[in-house]
This record gives C-alpha cells, sequence and structure tokens, in this order.
C-alpha cells in the first residue's frame, strides 16, 4: 500500500512544485510588463506635455504676431480715413507747398 501512494504521491508532489514555480514565474513576468509599461505611459506622458508646452508657445507667438498686424491694420486704416478728410486735405496741400516754396527760393 505504501509502494501504490508513493506512486501518487511523487507525481503529484511534483506537479504541485512545478505549478507553484509556473504561478511565481508568471507573477514575476507580470510585474516585469506592469514595470515596462508604466515607464512607457510616463514617457508617453513627459513626450505629451512637451508638445502641449510647444504648441503654446507658437500660439502665443501667433497671438502676439496676429495683434501686431491689427495694430498695424487699424493705424493704417485710421491714417487713411483721416487723410482722406477736407481739412486734412487741405492742411497736407498747404504744407508741401510750402515745403516746395522753401526748397525752391
Amino acid at each position: 500500500m505504501e509502494t501504490i501512494l508513493l506512486q501518487f504521491l511523487v507525481p503529484i508532489l511534483t506537479a504541485i512544485i512545478s505549478y507553484m514555480a509556473a504561478i511565481n514565474k508568471s507573477k514575476r513576468e507580470l510585474d516585469i510588463v506592469k514595470e515596462q509599461c508604466n515607464n512607457e505611459i510616463e514617457k508617453i506622458r513627459i513626450q505629451s506635455e512637451n508638445e502641449i508646452r510647444k504648441l503654446e508657445t507658437e500660439l502665443e507667438k501667433q497671438a502676439e504676431l496676429y495683434e501686431r498686424n491689427a495694430k498695424t491694420d487699424m493705424t493704417k486704416e485710421f491714417m487713411s480715413d483721416f487723410m482722406k478728410t477736407p481739412e486734412m486735405k487741405g492742411f497736407v496741400n498747404k504744407a508741401i507747398g510750402q515745403q516746395f516754396k522753401n526748397q525752391f527760393k
């Protein structure tokens, strides 16, 4: 009876030990994969933050350029409208006439 019990017990113990070793190995591999994934996620997060900062900087520069262009356009439009007034036309013509007189005296 002992031999029959040993014949069943040895393979069962071997299977249990193999099973426990496989579970332990799988847990270690899973932990390694989790760590790799966490590192990859962190790397992507940092790249994304850098890209966002870069885009924000570009947008700020474009906004500044747009603002400067808008100011220039407004000044140009104001001066154009201002020079179209009859009073200003008369003043400019008079000033130009005086300049010509002073130049050719």
